[in-house]
């Protein structure tokens, strides 16, 4: 505003200095009609120095809040940009995480099925105990993201329900081993390597075991099999969709896309 006055005073100044030096050029008879075209001249230029003042006042401020609000749209962007990126970064962990326990329970399950031991057994078991303890790591700590877990998976219930599955097939494993391992295993794997005749009556025992058993011989096929020990149903099925919605939730499209995919288990 003070530019505007300052602009206007100038403005009158010349106006009034030019206008002067005419009047004293001119006679007596036009002097007295010159003063009050003088006056009228000087009036209209000061409105029209305060009005386009006013005006480009204006339009700067306008263009100003147009330039603050895109700058601040763009940071905005940027912000949620930085939001997304460490979310991706988040479900890819979790995601590396939960494959690492699924594939530890299929492998080593594998090596006993390979060695035909006791002691296999022992180590394969002692491999998924930590397993167990990485999952129920990975439940703790997606528990403590509050809010934001269901921002992170498009459909977190599935990734919850998932995790619970894994986990009670995975203790009923650990319960297993603890009552039969050192009684029934152990003992009969000692005489074993006495009488190597009676090593595949260790065998015929891990086969047997209720839980551990359908895992030794685990295969694709997805038909009728005891649902209590089945870990089709009771372990790889909830592993398969906990997978499925984290790889989803990457992007909402693809989510979409995988969600279509997912198991569902009757």
């Amino acid at each position: 505003m003070t530019h505007i006055l300052t602009l206007a005073l100038v403005a009158s100044f010349v106006a009034s200095g030019l206008l002067y030096t005419i009047w004293c050029n001119l006679s007596d008879v036009h002097q007295s009609q010159a003063l009050g075209d003088m006056f009228k001249l000087t009036y209209q230029f000061i409105v029209i120095a305060v009005v386009g003042g006013l005006i480009s006042v204006f339009a700067k401020k306008i263009v100003d809040d147009v330039s603050e609000k895109s700058r601040l749209n763009a940071e905005n962007e940027r912000e949620k940009a930085r939001e997304q990126k460490a979310l991706d970064e988040l479900r890819k962990e979790f995601l590396r995480r939960i494959v690492q326990v699924g594939q530890n329970v299929r492998l080593n399950s594998l090596t006993v099925a390979a060695f035909r031991s006791a002691s296999s057994y022992r180590d394969a078991m002692l491999e998924i105990l930590k397993s167990r303890s990485e999952l129920a790591l990975i439940a703790h700590e997606m528990g403590a993201l509050g809010d934001k877990k269901t921002i992170m998976v498009n459909n977190y219930q599935i990734v919850e329900n998932g995790i619970v599955e894994m986990s009670k097939f995975m203790d009923e494993l650990s319960k297993e081993f603890t009552k039969f391992y050192k009684v029934e295993l152990s003992e009969t794997q000692i005489e074993a390597e006495k009488d190597r005749s009676k090593q595949s009556i260790v065998w015929e025992k891990l086969q047997k075991l209720n839980k551990f058993g359908p895992l030794i011989n685990y295969d694709q096929d997805f038909g009728e099999k005891d649902e209590n020990t089945d870990p089709n149903k009771n372990f790889f099925f909830p592993y398969h969709n906990v997978v499925i919605e984290l790889r989803g939730s990457l992007s909402f499209k693809e989510g979409m896309k995988e969600s279509k995919n997912r198991m569902v288990v009757n």
